[in-house]
């Protein structure tokens, strides 16, 4: 992450290098998938005329494209790009990168429209597939160079692989598990979350705002992952439902606790870093929701849609556009709309939890989503296609 300016010289790389590093095929996919895929549901939805022949039905398909399959993009990106840099050991790149990517683009095509021509043992195949090679490419250099420390890593991505496989034996099986499976990926990519925003806000807040603050105490941080673990664990067993609802409390209290320690309150003038402060602001409230649900049970949802859209959309796009930017060469400043982009994914995600007072905001979360995740494709396509601007090799 250093500022490089632009060289007068041509690279000898040529104009675009899609496939360069992780981070350029698959932050392009997540933010694309993230437009279609809820475009797809808002039709399918709100539109008679609109039949996919989606494997799974409508609901299922919902969920596990955007735990599965937004999801798992998200993490590619970000851990194919880190692991390079924590080992010095390159990740998959050129042939071997779009041949992962395309995997994971197979995946999407054969949930959304190969229902009705595809054996559903293909489809679980080829979707199958991606998780496995991408926890291999990540944990062969982290293996190679003993940071045990980082497999919590591999060890995330194979309980989403784990999910995955669980989902499909529910639906073949006709065995009543969905519940369980979408909780234990929504869990997963909130510990992915986790995981990252403890490791790269500390460190961007301290750089893009010239802060510097004490470690957070070590008991703080136990204490949050130690009731986050306990909420999982009680929630997707669907057991000691009060004990869950107390500990699902005490851990929103928590983390919102850590935001304290990064001082949130100083970062308003970087946008590249509020973001991030905003996104892991919704840990917290998601477990309020997750708490209250046991009163009302319609909040349930509403706790997987503020980790969803308000964690994943402001950790996700505030990680995406400064990860890109420095790893492209740029300067890491706010590029023109970002900061209308990072209001508009957290109005998304406010304004999907208000759906329980009103029915209009379901559309209107659907529309300002795809707008805050169209805007930042548009945006931020460039960066993603284009060399990096010092002619250098990723």
């Amino acid at each position: 992450m250093i500022d490089l300016p632009p060289l007068t010289r041509k690279s000898q790389l040529g104009k675009y290098n899609l496939f360069g590093l992780g981070f350029r095929p698959f932050f392009l996919l997540t933010t694309l998938w993230g437009v279609v895929a809820i475009l797809l549901w808002g039709m399918i939805l709100f539109s008679n005329s609109i039949t996919l022949p989606y494997y799974a039905d409508a609901l299922t398909w919902h969920k596990h494209e955007m735990l599965i399959g937004m999801g798992s993009a998200l993490a590619a990106g970000f851990l194919l790009t880190a692991v390079r840099n924590w080992t010095k050991i390159n990740t998959p790149t050129g042939t071997h990168l779009a041949l992962l990517a395309a995997t994971w683009v197979a995946g999407r095509l054969v949930w959304t429209f190969g229902g009705d021509s595809l054996p559903a043992w293909l489809i679980m195949l080829i979707d199958f597939a991606f998780l496995p090679w991408l926890t291999y490419a990540i944990g062969k250099p982290i293996w190679q160079r003993k940071q045990w420390n980082q497999l919590v890593f591999p060890a995330i991505l194979f309980t989403l692989m784990i999910a995955n496989g669980v989902m499909y034996i529910s639906l073949w099986q006709e065995i009543d598990l969905l519940s369980m499976t979408s909780k234990l990926a929504s869990y997963a990519l909130l510990a992915l979350l986790v995981v990252m925003g403890g490791r790269i806000i500390p460190f961007f807040t301290e750089k893009g705002c010239n802060l510097r603050f004490k470690p957070t105490p070590t008991i703080l941080v136990k204490g949050y992952l130690g009731f986050f673990g306990l909420v999982a664990l009680l929630d997707i067993s669907d057991t000691f439902v009060p004990i869950m609802a107390i500990s699902a409390v005490i851990a929103g209290i928590l983390f919102w606790m850590q935001l304290y320690y990064w001082q949130s309150w100083r970062t308003a003038s970087n946008p590249l870093v509020w973001i991030l402060h905003l996104g892991y602001a919704g840990i917290g409230l998601g477990f309020m929701l997750k708490a209250a649900s046991v009163i009302w049970l319609e909040l349930a949802p509403l706790a997987t849609h503020a980790w969803m859209m308000i964690t994943m959309g402001g950790i996700g796009l505030g990680m995406m556009a400064r990860v890109s930017l420095g790893h492209s060469g740029r300067t890491l400043t706010t590029l023109p709309v970002m900061r209308s982009v990072f209001v508009l994914i957290i109005a998304a995600g406010i304004t999907r939890l208000l759906v329980p007072l009103h029915p209009m905001a379901l559309p209107l979360s659907f529309l300002v989503w795809c707008l805050a995740l169209g805007l930042f494709f548009w945006r931020y396509l460039p960066v993603w296609l284009e060399t990096r601007l010092d002619g250098r090799p990723d």
